[in-house]
């Protein structure tokens, strides 16, 4: 019934009416597939990767690299603040050893040989290593593991 209306008119392509609805029904299915990326779960995620592994010669779609861009920028905003929760509570509990300097200390002064190897690092006479003593040697420890690295890959 509604077509005899639109058969009087010259104008009139069926065709073209359906192909451009269509087009703007994919589109508002795409816009809503990437306003619903935060919902995209991990085992999609995985298996957009997985589908990736197995034919390296094929791209992802422009729908597939927005929702992977969208999870990725969501998980680095996640990251971040963990990163900086941890950081606060870092600082928090620095702030609580400083405030009471006599509950971290390690009494050396019944090893000899804690007191021999304080005494290379440190130098002079150490009874007891303290809390600063101790992020040091941790800072140390660091810097040999990073120059032991590099004699690694310079060999």
């Amino acid at each position: 019934m509604l077509t005899d209306i639109y058969k009087n008119r010259p104008d009139f392509k069926p065709s073209q009416v359906y192909k451009s609805f269509r087009k703007d029904l994919l589109e508002a299915i795409e816009e809503n597939k990437l306003l619903n990326v935060e919902s995209m779960s991990t085992e999609e995620l995985e298996s957009l990767v997985s589908k990736l592994r197995e034919n390296p010669s094929r791209a992802f779609t422009e729908i597939e690299a927005k929702q992977i861009n969208k999870k990725l920028e969501s998980v680095t905003q996640e990251a971040r603040s963990t990163l900086e929760d941890i950081k606060l509570l870092k600082e928090r509990l620095h702030l609580r050893i400083k405030s009471d300097s006599n509950a971290y200390v390690l009494d050396i002064s019944k090893s000899s040989i804690l007191q021999k190897f304080s005494n290379n690092v440190f130098g002079g006479n150490k009874k007891s290593i303290t809390y600063d003593d101790y992020i040091t040697l941790l800072e140390l420890k660091k810097q040999l593991e990073i120059d032991e690295a590099f004699s690694l890959v310079e060999d």
